[in-house]
């Protein structure tokens, strides 16, 4: 990745429906550069991880992809689970450097932001002295995604993370569509966070009148990414733009309707980065 770029990658939980091998392929084919491995069934879950990461690693580079990041869904609220949840992902630091990439993405835990109370997040500041640890003797970034009914679901709630973290190993991984449905507008993600954002997910909808997600393509929604790309870029960002789950939601997408739908994002976002002049 240059380090001008602002680059694709698709998160292959998008690709769900299909095996670990398939959706790698898949991902090759429709032309993006980069894949967001994601570290749970049915890619690459634990098990799997400490038998063939070398393989899996080999298809990708084989199929001429980056990883962008190593994505895991943890939850580090919770104190009965925080000794499995820390080990899981010390198993996967430990295999960033066969995958090529510094970085890997965590999910912080429930609950949202602002139902959060002092057990979750002494839970969670136990969890990120261990982390940060971890993170700085192997070299590798930490980014806990910005996501729905989490303890980062707001700007808010990733700033007191990062505050608790004290590190420069653990930034956060911005889903600027979230923030949003959560009332957190992109100028503000951008001027709040700015440095600390280690890697981004894209993806575009709106709140139902029911109040529900609606998740869509990149050109319908409360987004308008011909204005956030460009700002982004002015920030400083020169990481990796890996486009999400959409419409119903990833792990219910049937295969040809995924593959077609990732690919027609990636048209659209290869199209706001040309008309913003940024390497993509």
């Amino acid at each position: 990745m240059s380090r001008h770029a602002m680059t694709a990658s698709l998160f292959s939980e998008i690709l769900a429906a299909l095996p670990a091998d398939e959706a790698i392929s898949a991902t090759a084919r429709l032309g993006y550069p980069a894949i967001e491995l994601l570290c749970a069934p049915p890619h690459l879950d634990r098990a799997r991880a400490r038998r063939d990461a070398a393989g899996v690693a080999a298809r990708i580079r084989d199929a001429g992809l980056a990883v962008s990041v190593l994505s895991l869904h943890n939850s580090f609220t919770e104190p009965a689970r925080l000794a499995e949840q820390l080990g899981n992902v010390r198993t996967f630091i430990a295999l960033a450097p066969a995958f090529g990439t510094r970085t890997l993405q965590l999910d912080p835990g429930r609950p949202a932001a602002p139902d959060a109370g002092p057990e979750q997040w002494q839970c969670l500041a136990r969890a990120l002295r261990e982390l940060a640890a971890m993170a700085d003797d192997a070299g590798v970034r930490l980014a806990f995604h910005t996501t729905m009914r989490q303890i980062t679901s707001t700007v808010a709630g990733a700033e007191r993370l990062l505050d608790l973290a004290g590190a420069d190993c653990i930034g956060v991984s911005a889903d600027f569509c979230n923030l949003r449905i959560n009332g957190d507008h992109p100028n503000r993600v951008i001027d709040r966070l700015g440095g600390r954002i280690y890697h981004t997910h894209i993806k575009n909808g709106e709140v139902a009148a029911d109040g529900s997600w609606l998740f869509s393509r990149l050109d319908r929604g409360l987004l308008d990414y011909t204005e956030l790309l460009p700002r982004l870029h002015a920030a400083g960002y020169r990481g990796y733009l890996s486009i999400e789950s959409i419409g119903r939601g990833a792990r219910k997408y049937p295969a040809p309707e995924a593959v077609r739908e990732a690919g027609a994002d990636l048209k659209l976002l290869r199209s706001y980065l040309w008309r913003a002049g940024i390497d993509g």
